[in-house]
């Protein structure tokens, strides 16, 4: 459960992320960890990335993906510092959709011949 200033400091940090041109979704974390991973997970532009760090004075928010590259975020001006989250080009998006949906086929073709 969040406290009322994190979840003031995390709603404020939704809405700062929707405004941008990035595609947003986010995976919530059932546990209570007491760490900056308590937000859970955001997948941003289809990459997976967590909260390494948070400066709520200055607002600025440190995102790290899964290979150890950080992203800062600047809430209050929607900004990026040492980088920019990555985002695919039209042909590798059309690629990774194309394969995730025939490995979500046989997945689920394989699962009603198991059964």
């Amino acid at each position: 459960m969040l406290s009322r200033t994190d979840n003031t400091n995390y709603n404020e940090l939704v809405k700062s992320l929707r405004k941008t041109n990035n595609k947003l979704k986010i995976e919530h974390n059932d546990r209570d960890t007491e760490s900056l991973y308590r937000f859970g997970w955001f997948y941003i532009n289809d990459y997976k990335y967590s909260i390494s760090g948070w400066s709520f004075r200055k607002k600025i928010v440190t995102f790290e993906d899964e290979l150890g590259n950080k992203v800062k975020f600047s809430v209050a001006n929607r900004l990026t510092f040492g980088g920019d989250f990555k985002k695919d080009g039209i042909v590798v998006g059309i690629k990774k959709k194309f394969r995730n949906g025939i490995a979500n086929w046989l997945k689920d073709i394989s699962d009603k011949l198991r059964t």
